[in-house]
């Protein structure tokens, strides 16, 4: 029996070659799924990792920009810091200029004392119009400049010189009118205001004005009027009527000021007694308080009306939280020609 031939490419082998290739091409898809999976699953681990690296570069940023803010707010601290230091050198400078002025000036004037000192002994003695009894151990001034034909004594009666601190000031206020009057402070400023009257030129004029937020005449019928040194009645009468003020009352420097300016003829010589900085200008204030910046303006603003040819001396009763009133008063006093000075509780 003749043998059957095989062919190698029956259907049996093309099977097999199908079933092959089929798995390749199905392993194939297969990775090719996987892979086109993975890498998905990356791309979004990615962009995950992506916008949290954005969200840490915008905070990042803010960061930066407040800092930069922070910065900025340093640099003009900073600067304000190096200004207000310039400002504090300018005005050391200038308080040295002022202290070397006074020292010098202090010097003129007592030079001038010893040479008046000198004059008075060997002129005969003045009689007084006006004289005050001894109280024991007083202390008269030096280098105030006595004098002048029309003298003008401008007397600050405002609350303040019930005292020579708030507090006490506040309770005075409340007391009557005849404790008000015995208050020490005042009581000084009255007797300071007798001594100037007994050391008045007896052949001059004189005139006296009280001023708080007004100002005005101690004898009310004599506004702008000079008096007659000599005629001891008229000076006793408003020596009296002082006796019977009260000091009430804000303090208008303007008013004061206004008043000097408003004498005809005006007075060669004004001695203001005063214990501070104003509190009041030539308008009434929209609040109850006053701040030390605005007494030094009102005060600058009041002194623009102060006649330039009239020397002004300044005798200055110290008072609580007023620390530029000393400065302020000197440097105007200085200026008009005339003289300073803050005396002890018991002068005179």
């Amino acid at each position: 029996m003749a043998r059957r031939r095989s062919n190698p490419f029956s259907l049996s082998f093309l099977d097999c070659m199908c079933c092959g290739f089929g798995s390749v091409i199905l392993m194939f898809m297969i990775i090719s799924h996987r892979i086109t999976t993975h890498a998905a699953e990356i791309t979004q681990v990615r962009d995950v990792e992506v916008l949290r690296l954005a969200a840490r570069v915008d905070a990042q940023r803010d960061l930066l920009s407040e800092n930069e803010d922070k910065l900025g707010e340093a640099e003009q601290v900073l600067a304000d810091r190096e200004e207000e230091l310039r400002s504090q050198r300018e005005k050391m400078r200038e308080a040295a200029a002022e202290l070397a002025r006074a020292r010098a000036s202090s010097r003129e004037e007592a030079e001038a004392v010893r040479k008046a000192q000198a004059e008075r002994r060997s002129d005969p003695p003045k009689p007084h119009v006006r004289e005050i009894l001894n109280r024991g151990n007083r202390q008269y001034l030096t280098g105030l400049r006595m004098g002048g034909k029309r003298a003008l004594i401008m007397v600050d009666a405002s609350a303040s010189m019930l005292d020579r601190t708030i507090v006490n000031v506040l309770i005075r206020r409340n007391m009557t009118p005849a404790k008000q009057r015995q208050a020490p402070k005042w009581v000084q400023v009255v007797s300071t205001v007798d001594w100037l009257a007994a050391n008045l030129d007896p052949e001059g004029w004189f005139q006296i004005y009280t001023f708080d937020e007004t100002a005005r005449p101690l004898l009310a019928d004599t506004r702008g009027e000079w008096l007659e040194v000599g005629d001891g009645r008229r000076l006793g009468e408003a020596m009296d009527r002082l006796g019977e003020v009260v000091p009430k009352g804000g303090t208008s420097l303007s008013a004061a000021f206004s008043a000097i300016a408003a004498m005809k003829p005006r007075p060669d010589n004004v001695y203001l007694l005063v214990d501070g900085l104003p509190t009041v200008g030539s308008e009434r204030p929209k609040r109850s308080t006053v701040s030390g910046a605005e007494r030094l303006r009102l005060f600058q603003s009041a002194r623009r009306g102060l006649p330039a040819t009239v020397p002004l001396n300044v005798i200055l009763y110290a008072f609580e939280g007023d620390p530029d009133a000393a400065s302020a008063y000197w440097a105007l006093s200085i200026a008009s020609g005339g003289s300073f000075m803050s005396p002890s509780e018991h002068w005179p």
